[in-house]
């Protein structure tokens, strides 16, 4: 998105003389500020100043276990030529248990810029409003930027360089994610003589680890219950009794340690484990 063009014009005063840059563009645009020095009393020179700059971005990306919407930025002039930015966003909790929203990064031409955020936690299945607030300092050397340039040349960025990463080009450009799916076939009950393994929640969504880029993760929740040959002592089973073998392949796939929050149980006759974190999942390209 670009905005028309603005006029910008550079007081430099010093002991009893002012100098006027020339001005050039076009519009009027940008707010207009009178100025007097003892030289030149009882007159005024008319000069522009940049007005803050605001657009609204209305980006919508996945990390994971949050919905975020970027909607609206803001880009305030400051004296030397620095730029004081605002981003409203929106985050929704897509779990069942409170979470930290997860912060993005910055990135201006490579650079990794901060910020702070006001979010605080979010309840399972609920969302959280907030805003991102960072100064950027001009480059050194480098004539102020109009805020909206400015504001084009930024990106929020959760997830590392060289990882799988989401997106938010501050510009309104077409976003980077990927959206979580359900996956209905995940779903069915897995019987033995002394333990049933009922599959259901099946989900697909992006590996989120570093050094995992273009990798997908396929969990599910499992609930555990004894079968009807199960012992009065019980039995047990662990995440490594666990595989997952695709359509038309021979291959079995082991369960990811690191994306799993399952690992062993233990049930008896007339009980079951059905606890939410009982989830297995299985790391995919």
């Amino acid at each position: 998105m670009r905005v028309g063009a603005r006029k910008l014009c550079v007081v430099v005063a010093a002991v009893g003389m002012l100098g006027l840059a020339a001005c050039g563009g076009g519009g009027n645009d940008d707010a207009k500020v009178k100025s007097t020095t003892p030289a030149t009393a009882g007159k005024s020179t008319t000069t522009t100043a940049p007005k803050a700059f605001t657009s609204s971005i209305n980006g919508k990306v996945w990390w994971q276990t949050f919905e975020i919407n970027v909607s609206d930025v803001k880009a305030e002039p400051q004296a030397g030529g620095g730029v004081n930015l605002t981003i409203d966003v929106h985050w929704t909790n897509l779990s069942d248990q409170p979470q930290s929203p997860p912060q993005p990064a910055l990135e201006r031409d490579g650079e990794v810029l901060s910020l702070s955020s006001s979010a605080g936690q979010a309840a399972g299945q609920a969302g959280v409003d907030g805003t991102l607030t960072g100064y950027i300092a001009p480059k050194q050397g480098a004539p102020a930027e109009k805020p909206a340039d400015l504001v084009e040349s930024l990106r929020l960025t959760w997830g590392e360089a060289g990882d799988n990463q989401s997106i938010v080009p501050l510009d309104g450009s077409d976003v980077t994610t990927f959206e979580p799916k359900e996956v209905s076939g995940l779903t069915g009950k897995i019987t033995t003589p002394t333990v049933v393994v009922a599959v259901d929640k099946g989900q697909l969504h992006w590996s989120y680890a570093s050094g995992q880029k273009g990798k997908f993760v396929l969990s599910s929740h499992i609930s555990i219950t004894c079968g009807a040959q199960c012992p009065d002592s019980g039995t047990s089973m662990s995440l490594t009794d666990l595989t997952l073998t695709a359509p038309g392949s021979s291959t079995a796939i082991s369960p990811s340690d690191d994306d799993s929050d399952f690992c062993c149980e233990a049930v008896y006759p007339g009980t079951s484990s059905d606890d939410p974190n009982n989830t297995v999942a299985f790391l995919l390209d």
